[in-house]
């Protein structure tokens, strides 16, 4: 139901939809699709043009800044819609009074080929709730502390700190020094403190963090981590095979690692119904196989998951610049990320996949430290005087190999290693000339080794 601002207008039934629409960035021509769930479907009154609630964007992790530039009292206005996740920004124009972007009906083509971009979040979005109030109420009671905290201890900052500082060394009263110091006090009261930890539970991952390194909406990444923990628990799960031939055995692993079912639904392919696949299911079970009709995947309801899975492979891969032979870790690293997440399905009714599964809270530690193709340091035990302390990138958990928190590490020589002992770069070294010229040079090497069809990933 649709409520008018005026009394004069009856309230409406109005159908909620989700749609898309196509975008070019005009930095590097990339056309994007931009997805919008929980919309309001006008069609029938030929809305132009579509309309999008600032907050509801904000709701999903996305900077919403659409205050004009020449209004903006502090000059520091973008005027644009930011994405942190794909680090795009869609710069908005005036019309008469009203912020908008250029879009148009992409074609089949498009939805399926270019980057898909979540504008709003999947889960269900209804703008008269009151939790938007209740988190701003929450966030001014948090701010209200710390600041009233701050002043009894700094009556008077740059007088008594700067005469502190001062006295070990001159160089320490500078006010950036000194504004550094009290953004790293975090004080909060005994009741924002409790709150966090009931709504939280075991977690130290702040939901917008999630939402961003995840690619989720905000709500999601809550339920999320309501229904995880993050006790840095080792859990087992099946590895990727990379040949089809190899189905059989990806499913004996699932079975040991998970369950057996009782039902399994195929598509009816030969390496999903014969050989040691059908081995398997006999061994185990039996478990009871039934299969789709061809040309049919609509009555497969895992192919609407498989769908979603490879946009995310591609979406990660195109952000981070994943060389395409590395897309099976990829694509492990995000079937895992979403068997962990709290999807707004209703058979789900708040939890995740993998407890709907095994009726256990999962844990998702070994996938928060890092993103996925980060810059890490590894340890090398190489003999004297090799540097031992080397530049990878990350590749995700290594399960099934070495002791916990192993991880999946990319070398300078191409092939894949496992490792346990690896720490982020510092954002600090990121950031010096001297890192990004030996960070080029590091992927120039894996590149040229990819680039040899013979060349085997793993070492």
């Amino acid at each position: 139901m649709v409520m008018p601002y005026s009394d004069k207008y009856k309230p409406r039934v109005v159908d909620v939809a989700d749609g898309c629409t196509a975008f070019d960035d005009p930095v590097t021509g990339e056309t994007f699709i931009l997805d919008v769930f929980q919309a309001l479907d006008m069609t029938g009154d030929l809305q132009d043009p579509s309309l999008l609630c600032p907050n509801q964007l904000r709701a999903n992790g996305l900077i919403v800044d659409d205050v004009p530039k020449h209004l903006c009292h502090n000059r520091k206005s973008t005027h644009s819609i930011y994405i942190p996740e794909m680090k795009l920004r869609i710069s908005l124009e005036l019309q008469g009074v009203m912020s908008g972007f250029q879009a148009w009906l992409p074609t089949q083509t498009e939805i399926e080929t270019c980057v898909h971009v979540e504008l709003t979040a999947q889960e269900a979005w209804d703008p008269s709730s009151d939790e938007l109030g209740q988190q701003e109420r929450i966030q001014e009671t948090r701010m209200s502390n710390v600041a009233g905290t701050v002043s009894t201890l700094f009556p008077d900052r740059k007088s008594e700190i700067s005469a502190v500082l001062s006295s070990v060394s001159s160089t320490l009263v500078d006010d950036d020094f000194v504004c550094g110091m009290e953004q790293s006090v975090r004080i909060t009261s005994a009741v924002a403190s409790s709150t966090v930890r009931t709504k939280l539970r075991h977690s130290t991952m702040e939901p917008m963090e999630l939402s961003r390194r995840w690619g989720i909406g905000l709500s999601t990444a809550q339920k999320t981590l309501r229904v995880t923990t993050q006790k840095g628990l080792r859990t087992a799960v099946h590895p990727l095979h990379r040949r089809k031939g190899d189905a059989g055995m990806a499913l004996e692993e699932l079975f040991q690692d998970i369950g057996v079912p009782t039902h399994m639904h195929t598509d009816g392919a030969k390496e999903l119904t014969t050989g040691h696949w059908r081995k398997v299911c006999q061994s185990y079970g039996p478990v009871k196989q039934t299969m789709s009709e061809p040309l049919t995947p609509w009555q497969n309801r895992a192919e609407s998951e498989i769908r979603e899975l490879k946009k995310q492979v591609l979406r990660i891969m195109s952000h981070e610049g994943i060389p395409q032979r590395f897309w099976d870790y990829v694509a492990e690293y995000v079937s895992e990320i979403r068997s962990r997440t709290a999807h707004p399905l209703y058979d789900l009714k708040g939890r995740t996949p993998i407890e709907h599964v095994t009726g256990e809270n999962p844990d998702i530690t070994e996938w928060l430290e890092y993103r996925m193709y980060q810059p890490v340091w590894y340890l090398d035990p190489g003999d004297f005087p090799e540097e031992k302390k080397l530049l990878g990138r990350w590749l995700g958990p290594a399960h099934r190999v070495g002791q916990a928190f192993c991880c999946w590490i990319v070398p300078k020589s191409g092939r894949v290693i496992a490792r346990s002992t690896v720490q982020p770069v510092s954002e600090d070294k990121r950031g010096l000339d001297s890192f990004k010229t030996r960070l080029k040079d590091f992927d120039k090497s894996v590149q040229d080794f990819l680039n040899r069809g013979d060349a085997h990933l793993e070492s």
